[in-house]
């Protein structure tokens, strides 16, 4: 049946039985169907059913008390309904849990409506809805299964029973956070737009008809009480409001404005809608809009106009004057301050549109209101907005007609607040009584707009910086003109002082230094004379220290202004008023944790490392203190950065004591998921962990521990993809994709990475459809899109790698477009442009001249403007990105013959962009070793042979040149010298290979030599700088037989011989003493070295310490006696790592010194396969491919063994001759190679002398 047809046979049955009597029906009947049959029979058969209900010989309104009590109670039965116990008692009737037997066997809840009701037309008006009721089968909503009326005549509604709790008391319960309730808001409004499109209003939306119960395991929303509301609906009189005691009858709170019209408009979806709105004004805040004491205390006729006229307070207004504003923010694991923040704004724009008095201005329906919310979690625009200021004054007018006469008002400005305050200014210049009262409305409405600049989302937008900046002048001009007309009141002085602080901070922001420090101190001085004049107030005092420690981080963090005397001076006024504080309020702590932590950073800038490490642990304990008693996002945060210092700062000076360094980073991980944990939502928590994530398994893979690392990099690049999906606009988050990117793409197992960098390609071709039209995140997109196409080439997917090469082209030509609208160049364009150019060079034709040159010219320029941008911006951060990019499209190029013209421009354009940073920030260490990083990798991507070996060789000369000069300008530091000496040794490899081996010789003894002048710095080098350099000048030495070779030999090992408390670097030396024992010809010290490795492993369970000895005694022939516990212990350590291709290496190896050698084949064989996949660069397969061949003829499969030695010995030659190939991975292959030579003899060497092949070994 059509939905018309059952909305007339409604209206058509009510009128009959409200109107007409029984013997009337009929007449009535042939009149209002006309002749329409099917309408008449569902009409008649409702009357029929309206009659079996029987009779009443009174009206039951007229009964007296005592008729008026319910009888029904436990053990009852009611028609197939046996009731159980009272589960709970509302307005309209009490509840029951009953058992049902008849027809089916199941328990029901059973409401028994209040005395007061006119029986037959609850009922009938019931049967009128039944058919729509019964159409819902939707799961949020509880079924109304039937209704009836008892013994004593009162009406009933049996509904499937919800076990569950109001939404409200639920969410408290369980202290849901802001987004969680949001969430479990949203089907809340699916129900009842379910319910809408089959024709049903709710009519009585509260907690208490919105049930959350569990299904496995899963909160989930119930609507109840569908339909009944408008079975018993009754026309709005003080009567049914208010029961004979003079109590509320229902929840006038979550009434709409039209409900609570005497002469009721038509009651429409949009009521609901209203309700909904209260709701989700309850649940935000914790409290109804409008005060349940004022109404239930306020006259019939005052409640209802309040509910028809007034407008309730903002969500985040309410919030911030709540004196429950602790336990409700407690409630939501999240600070009071930051609750009114988050609410302000977007959620208050769509409660407030949903309460709209005028329903025409409400959402038309509750799917719209899900919408909203769910744009509010997706970070996208919601369709919800502030008034604007001409209705919100057309409103104001129309509700103070009597005092407000009709006058012109000024005309509109941009801000809301702005026009609030004209209005306000013109009324004290007219009334000087009315100062006070202007003055504190004046102050509100710029609080408010303060609060938007500071906290919403305005905050994380780089590009709108400058509007916060101009619209926090107007703030301060406004408290300037104050100041000019009352300058005797403190309060806004104390403003003004506010106002000049953030001002200030974001002048810091757009790198305006000189202007931030001016607004401080301007500040400073407000500050100062408040404390002065009131040295009892705390918030003055609070504010003043607040203001030094920001005054000391404005003067220490400028690399090109550093003065740290003055930032310490700052410091200790912060201090010595946070101490004073807390002496006189113990219970409210102060922040000096974060002093704390700066003067450590000041510490470790000036080379003062113990101090430096005493501050931070002092500002750990003070954090770690604070949080366990008042746990909050921004304090575990704060604890994870200064977790993450230490840590950094321990690894540089105790980098061979990892127990000191690593548990700071795992601790850092561990505040920062305790910050998510009290907001799973929060972007700087989330943040946090991913960065400490990524930190953390830098660390533990420099200690071998690679499965770890590889699991901890995925988990950071997966949350830093969802940050930038979230917040495109922050750069801090597209930094921390692309480094993690870097590591899943570099660091792990091909198949892995090649199925990690395709998943990326994918969630960045959905992201770009999301971000916003916009200069910044555009340009962030295609920077990270530029990376990925790189990995995808790398790992082969060059279809997935050409599409995103070009989503990165069009993203920068759309951003070009935006850009012509910018008053200011964006460096983020401006390096996305550079990067776009960097693809058109590396497609270009090298023999087309005319192109190339066009390119290079376009590369100068465009880096002749990133680099003069940067240097303004003072970010350092992505000038090191792009000295990296750089440092790809050099390999890149370099790959190619006939490139060295165009290489040598980027090379340029890289030393100036180096050079310059270093040269803004002399004494900065963090910038001193990144760009370290970036030129040894530049050296490392060219070929060292050919047109591109002078290029290797300016840029290592480059290095060195800098620490020549950092060392002599600060002789006491000594990382400075081991990265000399470094650069030194890399110099000589250089000149050796451009066949200059006198001038290496001088290298490499230059290098030595700062060992030698500067003994302590051999503690940060752990020796093996210094054994390298020493066994580089031996070779050299003997390969130009000049004598001196075989003191440097002896030099090495005295140094590998030297004792050590760590177990870790204790196996590594001896590991390398035994390899260089056996190269130098010392069998039997070889043979010592290996039992003592041995008997290290007994004592010690870790695998890559047992995998490093194991391996050692595979390099010679008979290192070990007894086989069987090595080999046992391999298999074992293989069996809890399959993927790992270095330990089942060193099993087969194990398996050939054994004489076992068709295990061995197999295991070999996995080995080279694991490496195949393997794309970290960690290791080569070219070890187990050795032992392969050897295994091959020990086998008798000769000729496959000569042929796996000769496919071999051009990949040996080409890793013996790269610059990065470590001394001992060398001499290893040596070694090997040198055995299997001997082993596997050439076929024209049997040929020639038969008797000197010794055939296949024999079995030991």
């Amino acid at each position: 049946m059509s939905s018309t047809p059952t909305k007339n046979a409604r209206e058509v049955f009510l009128t009959a039985i409200e109107q007409y009597a029984p013997d009337q029906w009929p007449a009535y009947l042939d009149q209002a169907c006309s002749g329409d049959q099917e309408l008449r029979s569902h009409v008649e058969s409702l009357l029929r059913a309206h009659q079996e209900l029987g009779t009443f010989t009174e009206d039951e309104s007229s009964a007296s008390p005592t008729a008026l009590h319910l009888v029904e109670q436990a053990g009852t039965t009611i028609g197939p309904y046996k009731l159980l116990q009272q589960i709970g008692e509302g307005g309209m009737g009490v509840v029951y849990m009953a058992e049902q037997t008849q027809p089916v066997e199941r328990r029901v809840a059973l409401k028994i409506i209040k005395p007061g009701m006119d029986t037959r037309k609850v009922i009938a008006r019931f049967e009128a809805e039944r058919q729509a009721l019964a159409m819902m089968d939707y799961p949020n909503i509880a079924k109304v299964l039937d209704a009836g009326t008892t013994e004593t005549g009162r009406p009933y509604f049996v509904m499937e029973l919800v076990k569950g709790v109001p939404v409200t008391e639920y969410c408290d319960q369980q202290k849901l956070t802001t987004r969680q309730r949001l969430e479990l808001f949203m089907p809340i409004c699916q129900a009842v737009q379910h319910a809408h499109q089959k024709g049903i209003l709710h009519r009585d939306l509260k907690p208490s008809n919105v049930l959350i119960a569990q299904y496995d395991d899963r909160p989930v929303p119930k609507v109840i009480d569908f339909g009944v509301a408008k079975a018993i609906e009754q026309r709005l009189t003080e009567k049914t409001v208010f029961t004979e005691f003079g109590q509320v009858v229902g929840t006038v709170e979550y009434m709409s404005p039209e409900q609570a019209q005497l002469n009721q408009l038509d009651i429409d979806t949009r009521t609901d809608v209203y309700s909904l709105g209260v709701l989700l004004y309850e649940l935000l805040t914790g409290e109804t809009p409008f005060d349940r004491e004022r109404l239930r205390s306020a006259a019939f006729d005052e409640m209802l106009r309040i509910i028809r006229e007034e407008d309730p307070p903002r969500p985040s207004l309410r919030l911030s004057t709540s004196e429950s504003l602790p336990s409700i923010a407690a409630n939501r694991h999240i600070e009071p301050r930051q609750l009114s923040t988050l609410v302000h704004g977007e959620l208050d724009w769509i409660v407030m549109k949903a309460l709209e008095k005028d329903r025409s201005r409400r959402y038309d329906t509750a799917s719209k209101l899900a919408e909203d919310v769910q744009h509010y979690l997706l970070d996208e625009a919601v369709s919800a907005c502030p008034p604007s200021a001409r209705y919100r004054l057309g409103k104001f007018v129309r509700r103070n007609k009597m005092a407000i006469g009709v006058s012109g008002f000024v005309s509109a400005m941009l801000v809301a607040a702005v026009v609030l305050l004209t209005l306000t200014n013109a009324r004290i210049r007219k009334a000087s009584e009315a100062k006070d009262a202007a003055l504190s409305t004046a102050h509100q409405a710029v609080d408010q707009m303060l609060t938007r600049i500071a906290d919403e989302q305005l905050l994380n937008v780089p590009m709108a910086e400058p509007l916060r900046e101009a619209l926090l002048k107007d703030a301060l001009r406004f408290y300037e003109e104050f100041v000019d007309r009352a300058d005797s009141d403190p309060t806004v002085r104390f403003e003004l002082a506010k106002v000049l602080h953030s001002v200030s901070n974001i002048q810091r922001e757009l790198g305006r230094n000189d202007d931030a420090r001016n607004s401080q101190e301007k500040s400073l001085i407000l500050f100062q004379r408040l404390v002065d004049s009131d040295s009892e107030n705390p918030s003055y005092r609070e504010q003043l220290a607040g203001a030094h420690t920001f005054a000391a981080y404005l003067l220490s963090s400028d690399p090109n202004d550093a003065n740290d005397a003055e930032a310490k001076e700052h410091l200790r006024k912060a201090l010595q008023l946070y101490v004073d504080l807390e002496a006189d309020f113990p219970d409210h702590p102060q922040d000096v944790a974060i002093c704390w932590r700066w003067l450590a950073d000041i510490m470790v800038r000036r080379d003062n490392p113990q101090e430096a490490i005493r501050l931070y642990r002092q500002a750990i304990a003070r954090d770690e203190s604070v949080v366990r008693r008042t746990p909050s996002v921004a304090r575990w945060v704060q604890l994870c950065w200064t977790h993450h210092c230490l840590g950094q700062l321990l690894w540089q000076t105790m980098r061979d004591q990892p127990k000191e360094w690593e548990p700071q980073f795992t601790q850092a991980l561990e505040a920062a998921e305790l910050a998510l944990k009290v907001d799973p939502e929060s972007n700087s928590a989330r943040y946090a962990v991913a960065h400490a994530r990524e930190m953390l398994a830098h660390r533990i893979g420099s200690r071998g521990r690679y499965e770890e690392a590889v699991s901890l990099h995925h988990q950071a690049f997966s949350e830093a993809q969802s940050l930038c999906a979230v917040s495109p606009w922050t750069t801090d988050y597209w930094s921390l994709l692309r480094l993690s990117l870097r590591e899943v793409a570099e660091n792990n197992n091909r198949g892995v990475a090649k199925q990690a960098v395709a998943d990326a390609h994918g969630n960045l071709q959905r992201l770009v459809k999301r971000i916003p039209e916009e200069v910044v995140p555009l340009a962030e997109f295609a920077r990270t899109e530029f990376q990925l196409a790189q990995y995808l080439r790398h790992t082969e997917q060059f279809v997935l790698a050409d599409e995103a090469t070009q989503t990165a082209m069009d993203a920068v030509a759309n951003c070009e477009e935006l850009a012509e609208d910018a008053e200011e160049p964006s460096l983020a364009l401006v390096e996305a442009r550079l990067l776009a150019a960097f693809e058109r060079l590396l497609v270009s034709d090298p023999s087309d001249e005319v192109q190339c040159d066009n390119i290079c010219q376009l590369l100068r320029r465009t880096a002749s403007e990133y680099f003069e941008l940067s240097v303004d911006s003072r970010d350092a951060n992505a000038i090191l990105g792009v000295a990296l990019r750089y440092v790809d499209v050099a390999g890149r190029l370099s790959a190619t013959p006939n490139r060295d013209r165009e290489l040598s421009v980027l090379q340029e354009q890289f030393l100036v962009l180096l050079q310059g940073l270093l040269d803004r920030s002399p004494h900065n260490k963090d910038y001193r070793g990144s760009i370290d990083y970036r030129l040894r990798i530049w050296a490392y991507a060219l070929p060292w042979s050919g047109e591109y070996l002078p290029s290797a060789e300016q840029v290592l000369k480059e290095r060195a040149k800098i620490y020549e000069r950092w060392t002599r300008d600060n002789p006491s530091d000594l990382d400075a010298w081991l990265l000399l000496a470094d650069s030194s040794r890399l110099v000589g490899q250089v000149l050796e290979k451009s066949d200059k081996k006198n001038e290496a010789a001088q290298a490499y003894r230059r290098a030595i030599g700062v060992f030698d002048d500067h003994p302590e710095v051999s503690s940060l080098d752990q020796s093996r700088l210094l054994v390298s350099c020493c066994l580089q000048l031996a070779s050299v030495l003997e390969r130009t037989e000049q004598s001196g070779a075989a003191d440097f030999y002896r030099k090495a090992l005295d140094l590998l011989e030297e004792p050590t408390d760590d177990t870790g670097l204790s196996i590594q030396r001896s590991y390398e003493l035994a390899l260089l024992r056996l190269w130098c010809g010392d069998l039997m010290g070889y043979q010592n070295a290996c039992r003592t490795l041995l008997d290290k492993c007994v004592a010690d369970a870790d695998e890559v310490n047992c995998d490093r000895a194991y391996w050692a005694c595979c390099l010679g022939a008979k290192a070990i006696e007894e086989n069987s516990l090595p080999l046992h212990r391999a298999q074992s350590i293989v069996e809890q790592h399959r993927q790992n291709a270095c330990y089942i290496a060193t099993l087969g190896a194990l398996l050939y010194r054994a004489g076992q050698y068709e295990q061995a084949t197999t295991i070999l064989e996995e080995s080279i396969a694991a490496f195949e996949d393997d794309t970290s660069g960690r290791s080569s397969s070219l070890y187990p491919k050795i032992f392969g061949a050897m295994t091959k003829w020990q086998k008798g499969q000769q000729e496959e063994a000569r042929n796996i030695l000769a496919e071999l010995r051009p990949e040996i030659d080409d890793v013996l001759a790269a610059p990065t190939t470590a001394w001992n991975r060398k001499m290893t292959l040596e070694l090997l190679r040198a055995e299997a030579e001997s082993l596997i003899v050439p076929t024209e060497a049997v040929e020639g002398d038969a008797e000197s092949n010794p055939g296949p070994a024999p079995t030991e």
